[in-house]
């Protein structure tokens, strides 16, 4: 979790001094700053306890910091694809899903009249 790296590093404390202080090893606290490992549920309150910040603020930083990225990657692909629209439409694969969406469409519409017309009858 990045956020315990930054709480870390803002007190001015190692890796080690927090293991000794929550109770790990070093190799576990590299492991809980890299997200590697689920972090035991009393380990967190410790970690929480020491910087004085709530367990859930320990998760929603990461869940933010985490979304932003991906609301972020998102948003480049968006653009990518909005910028290469008529390149992307001339391709063969989204030709023949464009081709069977309009064909469905009206299978659909001629399905729904087929229908309508039998009703009235």
């Amino acid at each position: 979790m990045e956020i315990i790296k930054r709480l870390r590093k803002s007190k001015g404390e190692t890796q080690q001094m927090l293991a000794d202080i929550v109770g790990v090893s070093l190799r576990s606290i590299q492991h809980y700053e890299s997200s590697k490992v689920t972090i035991p549920k009393k380990k967190i309150a410790a970690i929480a306890n020491h910087y004085g910040v709530s367990v859930s603020e320990l998760f929603k930083d990461t869940s933010n910091n985490e979304n932003t990225a991906i609301n972020a990657e998102i948003e480049k692909l968006a653009r990518e694809c909005l910028e290469n629209w008529d390149n992307l439409m001339k391709h063969p694969y989204f030709q023949t899903k464009i081709e069977n969406l309009i064909v469905t469409r009206i299978n659909k519409e001629l399905e729904e009249r087929l229908i309508k017309a039998n009703q009235v009858k």
